[in-house]
């Protein structure tokens, strides 16, 4: 179809009257949609947010120092064979501060910045941190209950824990689809994720 007026009016009314009105990602959405259906456009939108990273953040912190020396060689490899010498680029390495370890995962809570995960071993418990700021102490009997309740999303008081670029990818091709594309960034976090995927649970 061809047109010869803008459709910004259309997106920007969608936005407007999108629920709930102050949630900025759902105004976006509501404004895509309005458009896309003038095109006789239709998909579905599933938010990252509303997904429980349960039992993926789980095995996370248990095997927190594997996972992180996984998640290095795969991002070492890649910058090496594409000869990439940023320290940032694709992604930054996940690290060690004393005893912390970083996880591939944000941690967020309303109205603040998000903050990258890490956890402590602390004889038969786990501390977790939203960088330096404590954010929960849980035994084994705790992780394993939030992994059976998949519709918590922010099981440890105000915090919500969100995936970061490679652990969405790795979630979504090991437990959600057939086929994922991760946008502008999938031909690097893809092959990343190969390594880490292969080298973590060895598999193809």
């Amino acid at each position: 179809a061809r047109f010869t007026t803008s459709l910004l009016p259309e997106y920007l009314a969608a936005m407007e009257f999108a629920v709930p009105a102050n949630d900025l990602v759902d105004q976006i959405t509501g404004g895509r949609r309005a458009v896309e259906r003038r095109f006789d456009v239709a998909g579905s939108d599933l938010r990252i947010s509303r997904i429980s990273w349960a039992l993926l953040v789980v095995d996370a912190v248990l095997n927190a120092e594997r996972l992180r020396e996984c998640y290095n060689r795969a991002l070492a490899a890649y910058r090496k064979e594409h000869r990439v010498r940023t320290s940032g680029r694709p992604v930054p390495q996940l690290e060690k501060i004393d005893e912390r370890i970083e996880l591939p995962f944000w941690a967020c809570r309303p109205g603040e910045p998000r903050r990258r995960l890490f956890v402590q071993t602390v004889n038969t418990k786990w501390r977790l941190f939203a960088e330096q700021m404590p954010m929960a102490e849980v035994s084994r009997n705790d992780l394993f209950a939030w992994a059976e309740s998949p519709g918590r999303v922010t099981p440890f008081s105000d915090w919500a824990v969100r995936p970061r670029a490679l652990m969405l990818t790795l979630w979504a091709r090991m437990l959600f689809a057939d086929f994922f594309i991760h946008g502008i960034g999938g031909a690097q976090y893809d092959r990343m994720t190969d390594g880490i995927i292969r080298d973590y649970f060895g598999v193809e």
